[in-house]
């Protein structure tokens, strides 16, 4: 029995292998597929997993012609991955007409929105916005009324944007484009930090909360006005918004109301704080402290901490931001009061003295003054070396006069040391006591009676 197995065996193996050399082609094209998936499969997963740690990089924009551009951005208006914006109900007309004027500045890249005054007309500035208008012109000159209003819109270049609002034909106020339809967190962010200059093909770029203020306050048929001027208006041109692009937050606009935006959660930043040596009787401003909220907005700080400059010693001030969300940031700058400068020892007058004089050192200070900084330091802080002097004088002759010298500095608080500095010293002899008369003699020769 094991015999007759082992001969189907054989038999079967012979087939095998007949097969395969009659069918060679068959064999090694399945050969070849199997290893070319498996190599595809490999590099497929190597670049996934290192483009998940690879920033987002923006592709650059191809040139194309405005009348190209035109064509191409009516053609989306019939894009399905178009969503429909519905306006706020309280966005209504007024009994006088249509309740601001919208006017586009293209030369400062400045949006200036004016309601009615009481004649009427559009005269009183309520809101200014930093905005991107067309590079090159691409943004038209006139008066224009807006209409369609999307929540989505496709734009020209596989990129899309939020809040747009129709000025005109191909010509929107919309945010700065999206790289995937509906995600807020693809935001292309080096064009969101052009806000303020000219970066896009004819429409008007806006930061999200000034986009979806156009279409909540300014119905459909408002006014809008594009010109050019120097002026940029009433209020001024705001500081536009900035993006840190280092920031794991940077896909999205910090101006975006999303309740899931990360940058809402995200503490200011301060800046301007550290730690510093200050020399003794400088002065320090506290308030070059600043800070910027997730908008990228200067706000105020406040300042808790003083730093008295005339005393050496370390001091802590502390800074406290708080933005328009409540997120608060706090820090702190250490100051060290340091005082490294020589005192300097001057000589006011001449020094003079009597050889019988009690105390010499005190008479040569009185002589000379001490300054460190801007106080007078006291006598008894400067060194004389008078040894010589005082010997000198002692040991004069009676009636005699001269000149003699010594050194002297002075030492502050901190133990710096001024230069050394040499007094001349005049001395003179005492004056000669009158002679008293002997036994039976008065002055002046006056004989006792």
């Amino acid at each position: 029995m094991e015999g007759f197995l082992q001969k189907i065996m054989k038999n079967k193996m012979e087939l095998m292998k007949k097969w395969v050399l009659a069918n060679k082609m068959i064999v090694a094209l399945g050969t070849v597929t199997i290893i070319s998936a498996v190599c595809i499969a490999g590099v497929v997963a190597w670049n996934s997993a290192h483009r998940a740690e690879e920033p987002v990089k923006m592709q650059p924009k191809k040139k194309i012609s405005q009348e190209k551009y035109y064509k191409e951005e009516e053609k989306l208006d019939d894009s399905e991955e178009n969503v429909l914006y519905e306006e706020p109900k309280n966005t209504a007309k007024t009994p006088s007409g249509f309740p601001y004027l919208i006017r586009v500045n293209r030369l400062c890249n400045v949006v200036t929105v004016y309601a009615q005054d009481e004649a009427g007309n559009y005269t009183v500035p309520v809101r200014a916005m930093t905005c991107s208008v067309g590079l090159n012109g691409g943004t038209p000159t006139g008066v224009f009324k807006t209409s369609t209003k999307y929540a989505w819109r496709a734009l020209y270049g596989n990129v899309y944007g939020q809040y747009a609002y129709r000025i005109k034909g191909p010509i929107l106020f919309h945010s700065v484009p999206y790289l995937v339809n509906g995600d807020k967190g693809s935001l292309e962010y080096d064009e969101y930090n052009k806000l303020g200059e000219a970066a896009s093909m004819g429409c008007v770029r806006l930061a999200v909360c000034d986009a979806k203020w156009l279409m909540d306050s300014c119905p459909a048929g408002t006014t809008v006005e594009i010109y050019d001027d120097p002026n940029p208006g009433p209020l001024g041109k705001p500081n536009p918004y900035r993006i840190n692009v280092s920031s794991p937050c940077r896909g999205w606009d910090p101006t975006d109301p999303d309740g899931a935006n990360p940058w809402r959660t995200t503490a200011p930043n301060i800046q301007g704080c550290g730690n510093f040596t200050v020399e003794r009787g400088e002065t320090v401003d506290l308030n070059g402290v600043s800070a910027i909220d997730y908008k990228g907005v200067a706000i105020g700080v406040a300042v808790e901490g003083t730093v008295d400059t005339s005393l050496c010693g370390k001091y802590t001030v502390t800074y406290t931001a708080v933005d328009d969300l409540g997120n608060t940031a706090v820090a702190t700058s250490t100051y060290q009061v340091v005082d490294t400068t020589k005192p300097v020892l001057t000589q006011l007058c001449p020094v003079t003295i009597n050889r019988e004089v009690a105390d010499v050192r005190g008479a040569i200070i009185q002589c000379l003054q001490a300054v460190d900084g801007a106080d007078v330091l006291d006598g008894s802080m400067i060194t004389l070396d008078t040894g010589l002097l005082d010997s000198e004088i002692k040991k004069g002759s009676e009636g005699t006069s001269g000149t003699i010298s010594c050194t002297a500095y002075v030492t502050d608080l901190a133990g710096n040391a001024s230069e050394v500095i040499t007094v001349v010293v005049n001395y003179e002899a005492p004056i000669p006591d009158v002679l008293q008369p002997s036994t039976g003699e008065t002055p002046m020769g006056e004989i006792l009676p």
